[in-house]
């Protein structure tokens, strides 16, 4: 879930059906819902760009434009690596940050990925954290690979 304070509205991802939907805070009552591409976990509101962003487990980033509290278009629909629909947004880095879980090698790995903006084309940077039994607290080896 996410929450839009301003607007008084929460964003909600369901797994079935598959759907983003979205309340009035105030009464409770849904205002809009738009199809997702799978069960998620995580999604977030980014009250910059009235962006909601959708991370599926069938490997799919969804995002969804705010034309205004009461209407949401899909803008875009990003392939991502399955079984990523936990993740992590930090509005002050403008990007979102979804685990990825590379079965081969056992090894943690996070997908930076940057909203498109202006002159900025979309970038995804992965970077190594370490083995899954190691707690990690940030980034402690590897390199950006674009």
């Amino acid at each position: 879930m996410a929450l839009d304070e301003g607007h008084h509205r929460l964003f909600v991802g369901t797994w079935t059906p598959s759907r983003m939907l979205v309340f009035d805070t105030e009464t409770g009552r849904e205002i809009a819902s738009g199809d997702i591409a799978g069960p998620s976990d995580d999604l977030f509101y980014d009250w910059r760009r009235g962006r909601v962003y959708v991370l599926t487990a069938v490997g799919f980033l969804e995002v969804f434009q705010q034309r205004d509290p009461d209407h949401y278009d899909r803008i875009a629909h990003y392939p991502t690596p399955t079984h990523t629909q936990t993740g992590l947004f930090v509005p002050e880095w403008g990007s979102s940050s979804p685990p990825l879980n590379d079965k081969a090698n056992r090894a943690r790995k996070s997908l930076c990925m940057r909203p498109p903006d202006g002159a900025n084309d979309e970038c995804r940077d992965v970077r190594m954290l370490g083995p899954p039994s190691r707690p990690t607290t940030g980034l402690t080896r590897g390199q950006a690979i674009r």
